[in-house]
């Protein structure tokens, strides 16, 4: 999938983490590089740090499976995606007692490689939601 992403040049040139040789070290010199550009032309620069704790569990199962399809994903990836997520339940178990099994709307599954990805897709719009809300 990742390979599907790069061919077809779908991630952000923003996206620095989760893909391979990029790093937040990478993104911070390209965040200083831009500052410094807009300092030479005399302009200002803002910024917005986001700490997203438990990223992962702010996947929107719906979201995340339109985003599959508005990338190009054939509708048996998309298919076998959404059956991946949606696939989740959740039990509370207290002593003895046990609830009734919840499916889970939101979150990749906990410890799977695909947990990058998936995150990775579900926020590749982000640069462009916000440079052209301004």
């Amino acid at each position: 999938m990742y390979e599907f992403l790069s061919a077809n040049e779908l991630l952000t040139p923003n996206q620095f983490r989760f893909c391979p040789k990029l790093s937040t070290v990478t993104a911070l010199a390209h965040f200083t590089d831009n500052i410094l550009q807009s300092l030479d032309r005399g302009g200002f620069t803002g910024a917005v740090f986001l700490d997203l704790s438990k990223a992962f569990d702010t996947v929107d199962h719906v979201l995340l499976v339109k985003k599959l399809k508005t990338i190009g994903a054939s509708s048996q990836v998309v298919k076998w995606f959404a059956s991946y997520v949606h696939s989740q339940y959740r039990v509370t178990s207290v002593e003895n007692c046990q609830s009734t099994q919840q499916i889970v709307s939101v979150g990749v599954p906990q410890g799977s490689i695909l947990e990058p990805l998936l995150f990775l897709i579900y926020v590749n719009n982000l640069p462009t939601v916000w440079s052209t809300a301004r």
